[in-house]
């Protein structure tokens, strides 16, 4: 009985999970238009901290796409975080420390 009641309970969550999945992508694509922007406007579109996240995880996805391995490209590209002279120019500052952005580095 104790299983049967947990199951309900799973199911109940996945349900209201996936239904407020699909009404906060419903109410940003009616917002943005998202989906009918380019790559730059959607680019420009992000606000302050999104932009410098996705700025790294730009670095980190190019590094990746442009080296022979995928070890490689990660290493390298966490090296350019671990190095970044880009955010406060002309010092060069840890990014993944700075801003603790060991998860997203991660996943």
């Amino acid at each position: 009985v104790v299983s049967l009641k947990h199951g309900l309970v799973l199911a109940l969550a996945v349900l209201i999970f996936s239904l407020h999945s699909a009404h906060v992508e419903s109410m940003f694509e009616n917002e943005r238009y998202f989906s009918a922007l380019s790559q730059l406007e959607r680019e420009m579109s992000f606000k302050s901290e999104q932009a410098l996240y996705y700025s790294y995880y730009k670095d980190m996805v190019a590094s990746i796409e442009a080296a022979p391995s995928f070890w490689q490209g990660f290493s390298a590209g966490f090296s350019r975080l671990v190095n970044n002279g880009a955010t406060e120019y002309p010092e060069s500052i840890n990014i993944v420390q700075r801003f603790n952005i060991y998860p997203e580095v991660v996943l």
